[in-house]
């Protein structure tokens, strides 16, 4: 056999065969093992960026809604006990309106309860005013405050009076500012004297607005009057003005809403006049408010009383401290609320009896809603360091 008959038969024979290796099964394992960690890690991140982003998003819904409050509260005692040029502390306002729910501004400017039961103030507010019930009850527990004064918008008297009976006129212009229907409480004031009087009618003379102050709306000692205390509009100096009267009570009350765990979602709420009307909710998650008042001491110092401390004269308040307990719509804490919170000095603990902490306001709830408390102290303009 020749060398080239032996070289065919090698070419002409069957070929080698080139095998090609895969994945092991434990190559496989591993690589799904590693595959799941993976994605349980993506899952882990997106979860705890969700959660994230869900705790910022309470936590800065709580704290938008405390700062709309505190303004809300702030702006009306700033202005406690405003009556225009007449200084609060040298005269107030004689009452005169029927159903006014004041007798002395001066002692009434600000005030404030503490809501022992749904049906029980301490001290009780004014007669004209008819606490709110069912849903809109204030929370025992929680305190009540109430601010009076005459309004930032004024208007100046077109046409002075010839005598105190005589009728008020304004510019239509001033009054649309209003929008005065009748039986609203104004206050008229220059310089000397102030009344807080009732109108009785509305009518119309050319571009101006003529308001009238008679008997059947008015009374003083219990005997109807139609007389101010001065023809005012004559004055050698300053100008004698009209501002509608207000009287605003925030409180905190039952939204009638639940969340998914079924607790109430409570609310600040402002009782404005008439007292007739509903009052008006103006921001929900406010779960307590507490205030104290401050009075200077002949030593100069400031005390801070609560609304029913004994002793406390209302018309020597010079500030007022607000606290606010803001909480969460749902739970979204990932621990047990065990902490105490401060409220204008006043200690809000964590109650496990979930039930009680519902139906009153001296504890909270220990669930897993996040809570912020806010604090804030308001100087009353309107009162001076005698």
């Amino acid at each position: 056999m020749t060398a080239s008959n032996h070289s065919n038969r090698t070419r002409s024979g069957k070929s080698a065969t080139r095998t090609i290796a895969g994945f092991s099964m434990v190559e496989l394992l591993v690589a799904m093992a590693i595959g799941l960690i993976l994605i349980s890690g993506m899952i882990s991140v997106f979860g705890g960026n969700r959660r994230s982003s869900e705790l910022n998003q309470a936590m800065s819904n709580m704290q938008e809604s405390a700062r709309f409050a505190i303004d809300a509260i702030s702006r009306d005692a700033r202005m406690a006990g405003f009556q225009g040029c007449l200084d609060l502390n040298t005269a107030s306002a004689t009452p005169l309106g029927n159903g006014a729910p004041t007798t002395d501004l001066f002692d009434t400017a600000t005030t404030g309860s503490v809501v022992t039961s749904a049906t029980n103030w301490i001290p009780a507010p004014h007669s004209s005013f008819t606490m709110p019930t069912g849903n809109l009850a204030p929370i025992p527990g929680t305190h009540t405050l109430t601010m009076q004064y005459g309004s930032a918008e004024r208007a100046p008297l077109t046409a002075g009076m010839t005598s105190p009976a005589d009728n008020i006129t304004i510019s239509a212009a001033d009054e649309a500012r209003w929008g005065l229907t009748g039986n609203e409480l104004m206050i008229i004031s220059n310089c000397d004297f102030a009344d807080l009087f009732r109108i009785s009618a509305i009518a119309t003379s050319g571009t101006d607005k003529i308001i009238s102050h008679d008997a059947t709306a008015n009374s003083l000692n219990g005997v109807g009057i139609g007389n101010l205390t001065a023809d005012y509009g004559n004055e050698a100096i300053g100008t004698a003005e009209l501002m509608l009267f207000s009287s605003n009570i925030y409180f905190i009350g039952n939204t009638g809403i639940t969340n998914d765990n079924g607790d109430p979602i409570r609310a600040l709420y402002r009782q404005s006049l008439p007292y007739t009307n509903p009052p008006l909710e103006l921001i929900q998650g406010v779960e307590n408010l507490r205030i104290r008042f401050g009075v200077r001491q002949a030593n100069g110092q400031v005390r801070y009383y609560l609304p029913n401390a004994p002793g406390f004269q209302p018309g020597e308040v010079e500030s007022v401290q607000i606290g606010l307990l803001m909480s969460s719509w749902e739970h979204a804490a990932s621990d047990i609320d065990q902490a105490t919170y401060v409220l204008a000095g006043q200690p809000i603990p964590p109650n496990t009896d979930i039930a009680a902490a519902r139906a009153s306001a001296l504890t909270h709830a220990a669930d897993n809603r996040l809570r912020l408390a806010f604090n804030t102290t308001i100087n009353i303009r309107n009162r001076r360091n005698q």
